[in-house]
């Protein structure tokens, strides 16, 4: 079905559509806000205003922090600390004396965003915190430790101690042997652990051994 010819009608719907994509340099400068006139704002803010959290903004912090906020994924008190200092800084904003529930609420909704961004771990599709405190996943970190235990049993079972392993023949048998996908980044955290424990030592060219005997938990219980 094609739409009737008309020249008039034609003209004023591109026009009308046109518009909602082009901004006049008046338009622009309207919507623009000056940067000189900003920062004398923000530094306002800072000096004439001190906020007090008000008793119904801090049964809210405790709700988010310990609810269904950010004490599901397991938080630290410094997170806690990040939630009043934004809720702070959002009534200062509004050159506010006091900080609302409705701060509480914007700041939580920010921090959840930013956490989303920051602290997901790859492996559970969840927020992490220990993503930012250590830098690893609390899946990852188990992923490690029970890596480390699978090189000791790997390296234990050679019947010549003290042979060199190439680090990628090694990270090629350990993925063989693994019923879970094993990364370099994963596999070279648990070689470092075992390094800096004097467990293995590294050699040239990429080479590994141990730097004493070890005895495995099964073994010594025997």
């Amino acid at each position: 079905m094609l739409d009737p010819q008309d020249e008039y009608y034609d003209r004023r719907l591109a026009t009308h559509v046109v518009s909602l994509y082009y901004i006049t340099r008046e338009d622009e400068e309207a919507e623009s806000l000056d940067m000189s006139l900003l920062r004398d704002y923000i530094s306002y803010a800072k000096t004439t205003c001190n906020p007090v959290i008000s008793d119904q903004a801090a049964q809210l912090l405790v709700e988010k922090y310990t609810g269904s906020g950010v004490g599901q994924v397991s938080a630290y008190p410094r997170q806690l600390e990040s939630l009043i200092r934004l809720s702070e800084a959002l009534a200062k904003i509004k050159l506010s004396n006091a900080v609302s529930e409705q701060d509480v609420e914007e700041a939580s909704r920010l921090h959840r965003e930013a956490l989303k961004q920051s602290a997901i771990d790859p492996l559970t599709g969840k927020v992490d915190i220990n993503i930012l405190a250590v830098g690893m996943s609390s899946s990852a970190r188990k992923h490690v430790s029970e890596l480390c235990e699978a090189l000791k049993k790997y390296f234990a079972s050679k019947q010549q101690f003290g042979a060199w392993v190439s680090t990628k023949k090694l990270l090629m048998e350990i993925r063989e042997n693994s019923d879970r996908m094993v990364s370099r980044e994963i596999f070279e955290e648990a070689v470092n652990e075992l390094c800096k424990n004097d467990v293995l030592v590294r050699g040239r060219e990429s080479r590994l051994r141990l730097s004493k005997p070890i005895i495995l938990a099964h073994e010594s219980a025997e």
